[in-house]
């Protein structure tokens, strides 16, 4: 079965309003289980401090947006895993996402008044909503473990509203449109064979060279077979591959890039010779030149990069030099050790 899906990192998203926090609820397996006063400040932006109980709902929140998804994709030691091959622990990479949003919360909350950004009433009728569906939709227990109270989900949500309001004004003249050469895709299928197998444990081992060579002649037969037949993923499949496909446009710089260069001199329909490359063997067959529906899907993620690199810009002069500083002591007590998945409210 082919998969275009484009992976992407999840953090708190900064477009999000009110809505953040509501309609879950979550299946704790107990307390916050933190040694620490939850009224420390672990964290100052300018002139805000931000409490250790504060940081530490954020970052289970997010633990509980990944834990589902990531216990049945990797284990219950997710967190303690290099998933992305970031050189860091996911539990790392997203307690970094949280530091940040944390501190653009605060910075954007100190610049409000210069964009004319205010809490309105309606706002604040939002705010008290969805602070009470928040706490009925999760039991003592879940909020126990989050250190969640209304006074707390309250600021939280106040202060994300304010963060979309000021993110809206930053970006309120930025120009999103999208060519179509810009969005233009080109889309290949491929198979792919890593040189390495890896245990129960985890433990990875690199086959040894007549074994590699006789992966290379395989995929030598399949490429002759599908050239001939005019049916890669059929014989693919027959030898026992599963076809999956990428598309690239004429700016990606991704994972595939080298594997994209060869595509884009290849015709529609043609099948490639074998790709060496370090650590396994690729063979793909050209799909399509202009594929519509991986342009539409590059179009809006073109349109939302734009987006993002404008507020980065925008923020970065706004945050100035202002001071950030971060207890790493105390931030460190921050874990995930215990699980906590969020699930549909109407699931409980």
């Amino acid at each position: 079965m082919k998969n275009k899906k484009r992976w992407t990192a999840v953090g708190l998203a900064v477009v999000l309003g009110v809505s953040v926090l509501t309609g879950c609820g979550s299946k704790p397996q107990g307390n916050s289980n933190i040694d620490a006063d939850p009224n420390e400040v672990v964290m100052t932006v300018g002139g805000d401090e931000v409490t250790l109980k504060e940081a530490y709902f954020l970052a289970k929140w997010q633990q509980a947006q990944y834990q589902t998804f990531a216990n049945s994709a990797y284990g219950e030691d997710w967190y303690n895993q290099d998933l992305f091959d970031e050189g860091v622990t996911f539990q790392e990479s997203i307690k970094e996402q949280v530091a940040k949003e944390i501190e653009r919360m605060y910075i954007c909350k100190q610049h409000m008044d210069e964009y004319g950004v205010e809490i309105t009433d309606e706002d604040r009728e939002a705010i008290a909503a969805a602070t009470e569906n928040f706490l009925n939709a999760n039991d003592d227990a879940a909020l126990a473990a989050m250190m969640a109270d209304e006074e707390l989900v309250e600021r939280v949500l106040t202060n994300y509203r304010i963060y979309n309001k000021v993110y809206n004004a930053l970006l309120k003249d930025v120009d999103t449109s999208v060519s179509d050469d810009e969005a233009r895709q080109k889309t290949y299928s491929y198979i792919y064979q890593s040189f390495t197998t890896t245990d129960e444990d985890g433990n990875s081992t690199e086959v040894s060279a007549s074994q590699q060579q006789t992966y290379y002649n395989t995929f030598e037969d399949i490429a002759a077979k599908a050239k001939q037949s005019g049916d890669f993923d059929q014989t693919a499949e027959d030898a026992g591959y599963s076809v999956a496909s990428h598309s690239f446009g004429a700016t990606d710089d991704d994972s595939f890039s080298d594997i994209n260069a060869i595509a884009d001199k290849m015709a529609v329909n043609d099948v490639s010779d074998v790709i060496l490359v370090d650590g396994g063997l690729f063979l793909i067959k050209l799909d399509s030149v202009n594929d519509e529906e991986a342009a539409q899907s590059a179009r809006q993620e073109i349109a939302q990069q734009k987006l993002s690199d404008a507020f980065t810009e925008a923020y970065e002069a706004l945050r100035g030099e202002e001071t950030i500083q971060i207890d790493e002591e105390l931030w460190a007590k921050v874990t995930f050790e215990e699980p906590l998945a969020a699930v549909n409210a109407s699931d409980e």
